[in-house]
């Protein structure tokens, strides 16, 4: 009798010279190549003479379906009907259905989240090809975990637990999304949870002190660095925003006559328009990057398009450069929000500059841009940096 346990010490390179054959029951086995390919097949008589069909490649196909689909292959022969034809019939019906691939895709295609390419890169590099292929409706639950803990336990790459509970959350969105479409009909995700088959990222509560800020803002002045960091830096610690914010800012966006930086709906992340004022001192970089962004007729702020995953690459070794612990990008805006209500500032002003979304009641009564208060609040801010950078 086969179990998982042994398909999986047989999923493995076995130095033999021909393929061999490992019996379950009732004519369900698998063929084992020298490679460790390992497909199920059926063996049946028919019409006198023994045949063979396969079933499908594990760990693709669980044994659990194989068996199934084994079953469903004996009740054809005892109803006189040819497995090899019955088998081809499904196959063919199934062209037309909706693949794990195709689903992946549309989800995609047509929902409005700011990581989609990075998204895109991920399910090709953890989901195999032939899986991508498969019928959306026809992947069990057991074949889908067993696909998400291959990722956790790095049977492809590193063993990346945190990457298959992002992966799971991330293919349930698009199957739901499917399914709203009419598309398929499974629900076979709806009780798996992130703890199955790996896990959740872990919460970071990062603050840089006065020293790290200290040695950050030295770094974002020292021209042995590339510009488009030190830029980068320079304006996530000065405002608090995301790196996408900036990474993807236009030009257009900066008023330096008003002194107003407006971020675009289509790069914030709680889909609004988020206006904060432009501090005195950062506006010669702000004109800087202006003046180099015409000369090199780019739309963007800092003149090159970089993805998230490099930016965010950078930002992640940065901190050893700079002998710190770990810190990323984002936590740079906790700094901000953090040493700021450490100086007493208002909580909501903190909020608004950050980009969080307010409770309706508060949105309602601060129609206004709350100007006045916000260059307050970054006023505070800037004093706060001068006096650390003054040490």
């Amino acid at each position: 009798m086969l179990t998982d346990a042994k398909l999986r010490a047989l999923a493995k390179p076995n130095g033999n010279k021909h393929p061999i054959k490992v019996a379950d029951r009732d004519g369900l086995c698998v063929v084992v190549t020298p490679k460790g390919s390992v497909t199920f097949t059926y063996r049946f008589r028919w019409l006198g003479k023994q045949q063979n069909v396969g079933l499908g490649k594990y760990p693709l196909m669980s044994l659990v379906e194989a068996r199934q689909k084994h079953d469903e292959c004996r009740r054809w022969v005892a109803e006189g009907k040819d497995p090899r034809s019955q088998l081809a019939l499904a196959r063919q019906a199934n062209i037309e259905a909706l693949t794990v691939g195709q689903m992946l895709d549309n989800w995609l295609s047509d929902t409005n989240r700011k990581d989609v390419n990075d998204l895109r890169r991920t399910f090709a590099k953890h989901i195999p090809k032939e899986f991508m292929r498969l019928t959306a409706d026809d992947v069990g639950a057991t074949t889908w975990k067993r696909l998400l803990k291959d990722v956790a336990e790095g049977k492809r790459h590193k063993p990346a637990p945190v990457a298959a509970g992002f992966l799971l959350q991330n293919i349930r969105l698009a199957m739901n999304y499917a399914k709203s479409e009419r598309l398929m009909t499974s629900s076979a995700l709806e009780h798996i949870e992130v703890k199955h088959v790996g896990k959740k990222q872990a919460e970071r509560e990062r603050v840089l002190d006065a020293k790290e800020i200290r040695d950050l803002l030295a770094w974002s002045d020292d021209i042995r660095h590339p510009f488009y960091y030190r830029a980068m830096v320079k304006l996530l610690l000065t405002f608090g925003s995301r790196t996408q914010e900036i990474r993807l800012s236009t030009v257009g966006e900066w008023d330096l006559l008003e002194k107003v930086w407006k971020c675009p709906v289509e790069n914030s992340k709680n889909g609004e328009v988020i206006t904060r004022p432009i501090p005195d001192e950062v506006m010669p970089l702000i004109q800087v990057l202006i003046d180099n962004a015409h000369q090199t007729g780019s739309e963007l702020l800092l003149s090159e398009s970089k993805p998230h995953t490099t930016v965010a690459g950078y930002g992640s070794r940065l901190p050893e450069k700079l002998g710190h612990e770990k810190w990323t990008f984002h936590d740079l805006r906790r700094t901000f929000a953090s040493h700021l209500a450490d100086d007493g500032a208002d909580l909501t002003i903190i909020d608004v500059l950050l980009g969080h979304k307010l409770p309706k009641i508060q949105r309602i009564y601060n129609r206004s841009t709350l100007m006045t208060q916000k260059r307050e609040v970054m006023d505070k801010w800037i004093g706060i940096l001068r006096a650390v950078q003054n040490g």
